[in-house]
């Protein structure tokens, strides 16, 4: 699609749940974006009968009626969000009512929602999104899905990307560890690059989001996601945005474009090392801390991207880090870290309070 010289700001974070004023600290900035992308971690419903699966993190909600489901929609539409992703390992903790209640209470509060839906082929439906016009396409999957809660022809659900995984003995005691592979559904992969290559023509930026990885486990990227990811660039994404782990991970850049493994937490309660949740008087755990992604978006092209350091609090309220607060330097350095340490290939630069990739050509960004 021919790009136009306006310039737009999109920003993404990760794994959200909305509450009272959890996310007061960060509305302006949110709202000041031209298009806020985040990740819905669970259903805004507990209607239904729980699922067999569920019960390891599902829905919190004490009340599932139509009135405090709308309620919690209309808090994300306060806090700014334009677009959620809702391909989640959560979508279908509590039943189908439950996942209709939150489509239906989504979008009616008008934020556009991706990656669930009523069968496959609603699920799979992209999403565009556009400013001042610019137009930016939406796909989202998930990886880590329950047995039952991808959709099909006849069922509800969400977008799957699936994998296999494997493990090789390399040495020759017994009882060590394994080398750990994993390689994606050859089909779910061919249908995703399907969705890629028929979106493309039609927007000017393309963004994927999957909810995959490994949580909890500093820095690691598994092997299937390196390999769906390249395929998503390959077949015409322009950035893939990952979350889902819990904590931050770092980003590669393939074939000039950027792929975000995790951004972690944005609106999530931390979890401890004994899986209950952080209180506000706990230490800090490296869940706490996260990055917003920031894409400048110039001439129909991603012209900058850049990640402002985050940190989420025991409540599950985040806040932007600035220089000379308590855990900049921290976040920055941890995110170069897990960069480094998972042998990615992203590159950053400390400008303005944000970490900026070296990957995109700034000199066309306006100041």
């Amino acid at each position: 699609m021919m790009g136009i010289m306006n310039e737009i700001t999109l920003v993404a974070v990760g794994d959200v749940v909305p509450e009272d004023h959890r996310m007061d600290a960060v509305a302006a900035e949110l709202n000041a974006a031209d298009i806020t992308f985040g990740q819905l971690e669970e259903p805004l419903s507990n209607r239904g009968k729980q699922q067999l699966f569920a019960g390891i993190g599902g829905p919190r909600y004490d009340s599932g009626d139509v009135m405090d489901t709308a309620k919690k929609a209309r808090q994300l539409v306060e806090t700014g969000f334009d677009i959620l992703s809702f391909a989640t390992n959560h979508t279908m903790d509590r039943s189908e009512e439950s996942l209709f209640d939150t489509i239906d209470a989504v979008r009616g509060a008008g934020i556009v929602l991706v990656g669930a839906g009523e069968n496959i082929a609603a699920a799979r439906e992209p999403q565009i999104v556009e400013r001042d016009g610019v137009t930016v396409g939406f796909l989202a999957y998930c990886s880590v899905l329950p047995y039952g809660y991808q959709a099909t022809s006849e069922r509800p659900g969400t977008v799957p990307i699936r994998a296999r995984t494997s493990y090789e003995q390399i040495d020759w005691r017994p009882g060590t560890k394994p080398r750990i592979h994993s390689e994606a559904y050859e089909e779910d992969v061919a249908l995703m690059v399907a969705d890629i290559e028929a979106l493309r023509p039609k927007v000017d930026v393309l963004a994927i989001s999957i909810h995959w990885g490994i949580h909890f486990e500093p820095a690691t990227v598994a092997q299937y996601q390196r390999e769906v990811g390249r395929a998503a660039i390959d077949a015409g994404a322009d950035i893939v945005l990952g979350h889902h782990a819990h904590i931050l991970k770092g980003v590669d850049v393939y074939k000039g474009k950027a792929i975000v493994y995790s951004l972690n937490n944005f609106s999530l309660r931390p979890r401890g090392d004994d899986g209950e949740w952080l209180g506000p008087d706990n230490t800090p755990s490296d869940q706490m801390f996260s990055v917003m992604a920031k894409a400048t978006i110039r001439d129909g092209a991603i012209a900058q991207l850049s990640f402002v350091p985050v940190s989420v609090d025991g409540e599950a309220r985040p806040s932007f880090v600035h220089p000379g607060d308590e855990y900049f330097e921290y976040i920055c350095d941890y995110f170069t870290w897990a960069t480094q340490e998972a042998g990615l290939s992203g590159e950053y630069d400390a400008e303005g309070g944000e970490l900026v990739l070296r990957a995109y050509d700034r000199a066309a960004v306006t100041v």
